[in-house]
């Protein structure tokens, strides 16, 4: 497909780390992806096997399909700092985030630009995905399904917040943004790179401003570790550490129960070691309000269906 210059440019980025037996997988469904104006970005992060090599020599035979194909090298910086390099050099009017090890399903950039366009007040959107093992089988087609998520709640703003911030945080990964959502005036700034983690922080400080969205549809091939809980190389210690942190940074910019259960979860970890009265305190206050959030769910449900059939 030739390029598209009246499509606006679209950066995708791959943060790249030891995938060299995926990284071709990778890159080909970048390559098969029918929006015209993409160009490729790849920063690995200190790999010692050849993930550099293999993405060097794909390039050989593919880069006349991009706007621009950029591969770079560097010491290991973690994937909060790599993430914001990767940014930073990006020149596409939205960025694509996409890991090595997982893989683009076709029209799915079209679909989050599309959507992007159409709610000028979203700075980033994110989308359902099919969850693959190690070996690319497919493990579940929704990973909205898979864990547990109310799909019925992300159509809501403030549904979709309490649902995020109570239960689950998508995926970096699945998401679509805008250049400008990395603009600390006018968007929500760069990724912490004092986290070890990537994914809830960015979230949190988007629904904050009431700036994230939802599709859907099913975009993007995400590689889920079996029996393991954390990415390689962060330990579980930490990333529960960041986790809390991260509670404690934003509970501020929210208001009712989406502030009170950040407090919660936050005061939870400060005095899990100091005072087990409160520590108990606040995890019953977390559990209250998780059943809060059910019962209005339910109800918003109920009487949504009943109107369909009134």
């Amino acid at each position: 497909m030739e390029l598209n210059e009246m499509s606006e440019l679209v950066s995708v980025i791959v943060p790249m780390y030891n995938h060299a037996r995926y990284i071709q997988q990778c890159l080909d469904s970048v390559y098969n992806e029918d929006y015209p104006n993409i160009e490729l970005i790849i920063i690995d992060d200190g790999s010692n096997d050849e993930s550099v090599e293999v993405a060097k020599k794909w390039r050989e035979s593919h880069q006349g399909k991009f706007h621009r194909f950029h591969i770079e090298t560097q010491e290991n910086q973690g994937i909060c700092k790599t993430l914001n390099r990767l940014v930073s050099i990006a020149e596409g009017e939205y960025i694509v985030l996409l890991a090595s090890d997982d893989y683009l399903i076709k029209g799915g950039i079209e679909a989050k630009v599309s959507a992007l366009k159409k709610n000028p007040q979203w700075l980033a959107v994110f989308s359902d995905a099919i969850l693959i093992d190690p070996d690319s089988n497919i493990v579940s087609h929704s990973a909205i399904e898979y864990y547990n998520v109310n799909r019925y709640a992300l159509q809501f703003t403030n549904l979709m917040a309490q649902q995020i911030i109570m239960f689950w945080t998508p995926p970096m990964q699945i998401m679509v943004f805008k250049k400008k959502a990395f603009n600390p005036i006018i968007g929500v700034g760069l990724y912490d790179e004092t986290m070890c983690f990537e994914d809830r922080d960015m979230c949190l400080r988007l629904l904050a401003k009431q700036a994230y969205g939802f599709i859907d549809t099913r975009a993007y091939a995400y590689r889920v570790r079996i029996r393991q809980e954390v990415t390689p190389g962060v330990d579980t210690n930490s990333k529960r550490k960041d986790f809390h942190i991260i509670s404690g940074k934003v509970f501020s910019h929210f208001s009712g129960i989406n502030n009170l259960f950040l407090r919660a979860q936050y005061q939870s970890y400060v005095d899990r070691s100091k005072n087990k009265i409160y520590f108990y305190f606040w995890r019953l206050l977390m559990l209250i309000l998780r059943g809060y959030y059910y019962f209005q769910l339910k109800y918003k449900q109920h009487f949504s269906q009943n109107a369909k059939y009134n």
